[in-house]
């Protein structure tokens, strides 16, 4: 593993034109492709410089990420033509904008689907829009759907052709601190962006950093690929990392968070512009993220990924991300007990009583 993640890093540096130390000609081990596959860096690997030599399986698979990339762009911009004058706050993060912001190569990036957000009031809009689009809801159940929605787990759609966009009204789940004003309530935060063609308001890059790091965090540190984009922003942008922190400055979880992913992608793929001084020793958060990123088995667990929510909390944070998880419904309770309008207050009651009963089942 230390080996696989020298020549990330190596790989890294080239990709942006960083001094890379010399080494001589590398094959690639045979477990090195799952484990590249698994932390999404297979693009990083095949821009990587000459002495890296990758074999056929990186080639295939690097090719089919490029065409899903390539489609998935495209379908973002038709999306956003569709949507944009009928949805209300219709933003999109991540996907082709991060990739666009924190890679040269923005095809390289690996992501799955579109994720968008807009306000509460608007599932009507998006139903009828994503209907008009070709898509399904994946829950079809209407009432669980709307309570899906309801408390800020989102909706996702699917396409015939294999495409998936998700929406929600909030950024992460709800018991998640993200701070939502910086969702709605901070417009230097976002500007208008280009995808294929159309345009549509995402985050600007120091916005887009905090999303990077508290996504990786909410994650448990799960996969270096976010790292990659996280060190991507800052070194593409100087000066993002204080612009980030100002932005975090009244929300100490956010600005925990904000500056473990920095450090550890530091640690990873650095010395950076914004961190030149790459000697110095991890804090707990940073090694704990390092112990995590650099495991052999791939697992990261429910229990691990509370433990690292935890650990970055406040006292009065978490209780709040306590009580929150306790309270808030979520999709088992939603098969469970179809409830709508007013009596959709009663979870408050059932969720507690379900989880006494049967602790494990979330």
């Amino acid at each position: 593993m230390n080996e696989f993640f020298r020549q990330s890093r190596r790989a890294f540096r080239a990709l942006h034109g960083l001094q890379t130390e010399p080494s001589g000609t590398v094959s690639t081990e045979d477990s090195w492709f799952d484990i590249g596959r698994r932390h999404r860096v297979v693009g990083l690997w095949m821009d990587s410089p000459d002495h890296l030599t990758v074999g056929e399986p990186w080639h295939r698979y690097a090719c089919g990420q490029l065409v899903h990339s390539t489609r998935l762009t495209i379908e973002a911009g038709r999306l956003i033509g569709l949507l944009t004058d009928s949805v209300e706050g219709l933003r999109m993060i991540k996907g082709p904008i991060l990739g666009a912001q924190a890679w040269p190569h923005p095809d390289l990036r690996s992501f799955d689907d579109l994720d968008f957000r807009c306000t509460k009031q608007s599932l009507g809009t998006l139903m009828s829009g994503m209907k008009k689009a070709g898509y399904k809801p994946f829950v079809e159940n209407v009432c669980r759907m709307e309570n899906l929605w309801t408390y800020g787990w989102g909706v996702e759609f699917r396409h015939p052709d294999g495409f998936i966009a998700e929406f929600n009204h909030r950024m992460f789940p709800p018991h998640y601190p993200w701070p939502e004003q910086l969702t709605w309530n901070t417009p230097e935060g976002w500007a208008s962006i280009d995808v294929d063609q159309h345009t549509v308001d995402g985050p600007v890059p120091a916005l887009h950093l905090i999303l990077a790091c508290m996504h990786a965090e909410w994650h448990g540190w799960e996969r270096i690929g976010w790292l990659v984009d996280i060190a991507g922003l800052l070194v593409r942008y100087p000066g993002i990392y204080a612009k980030a922190e100002a932005l975090a400055e009244r929300y100490s979880f956010a600005k925990k968070a904000l500056q473990c992913g920095c450090h550890v992608a530091n640690h990873l793929f650095g010395p950076l512009l914004e961190f030149p001084d790459q000697d110095g020793t991890p804090d707990r958060y940073e090694s704990q993220a390092l112990a995590i990123l650099t495991q052999s088995h791939p697992e990261v667990t429910f229990g691990i990924r509370r433990k690292v929510h935890y650990q970055m909390m406040s006292p009065v944070e978490a209780m709040h991300y306590t009580v929150r998880r306790i309270i808030t419904p979520g999709d088992v309770d939603f098969q469970k007990w179809q409830l709508t309008g007013r009596a959709r207050a009663c979870y408050r009651i059932l969720r507690p009583l379900r989880l006494l009963v049967s602790p494990h089942h979330h």
